[in-house]
């Protein structure tokens, strides 16, 4: 005859460990959970900083071409040349440290680079921080100009003449600048945004003192 007693007792037990296996797999599930949410908040954070650089040094390219636009109209009275030192301005929350940037050929077309610790031979044309200190973020910039012929002028007059062009009256040269912005932001995020830029020849060679502002 069988012992139902026994096999009863036998079974005893069987749902805690049941229960506690089932607890084991989802405090795993759930540990696994958050660390890939964590992970994934890294992620957002980091490509949030990304893009808050990236539109900083691109925001930084139009501030480079105000500042490069303002150089060139100064070139006839020696460019930025007020100041406390010899070899850089201080203009607001803008350090330039090449007084003649605007100038062709003056400046570098070099990747910017994080100013701290750097001669003034190869520091960036331009530095920007808004709290007035290297060491909070901060914007770098380069500029690079090289002159070139424009469109419909005398090297091109007879294409001109042939249709192929403009009038060689409407030709002349242009300085094309490459102007070149690094955003250093919050925990050393970087980005750099290089924007062509075009100013006519016309304008640099007849500016006058009245025209350079800074």
């Amino acid at each position: 005859m069988y012992n139902f007693r026994l096999i009863k007792r036998s079974e005893e037990g069987f749902v805690l460990i049941t229960s506690m296996i089932i607890l084991v797999t989802l405090t795993l599930l759930g540990i696994a959970s958050v660390m890939t949410s964590s992970i994934e908040i890294k992620i957002a954070g980091n490509d949030r900083l990304h893009k808050k650089s990236f539109y900083q040094a691109d925001g930084g390219t139009e501030t480079g071409s105000v500042m490069t636009y303002e150089n060139a109209l100064c070139l006839n009275s020696g460019g930025f040349t007020e100041g406390n030192t010899p070899d850089q301005v201080d203009i607001g929350m803008m350090r330039v440290t090449n007084l003649s940037f605007g100038e062709p050929g003056q400046g570098t077309d070099a990747a910017p680079k994080d100013p701290q610790g750097a001669t003034s031979a190869v520091r960036d044309v331009v530095l920007y921080t808004e709290m007035g200190n290297e060491n909070e973020p901060h914007t770098n910039f380069t500029v690079n100009g090289v002159t070139e012929n424009t469109a419909g002028s005398g090297l091109q007059m007879v294409s001109g003449y042939r249709g192929l062009g403009r009038a060689s009256a409407a030709g002349g040269t242009h300085v094309r600048y490459a102007i070149n912005a690094q955003r250093v932001g919050a925990l050393n995020s970087r980005s750099i945004v290089t924007l062509e830029w075009r100013l006519s020849s016309h304008l640099i060679n007849n500016a006058s003192s009245f025209d350079c502002k800074y």
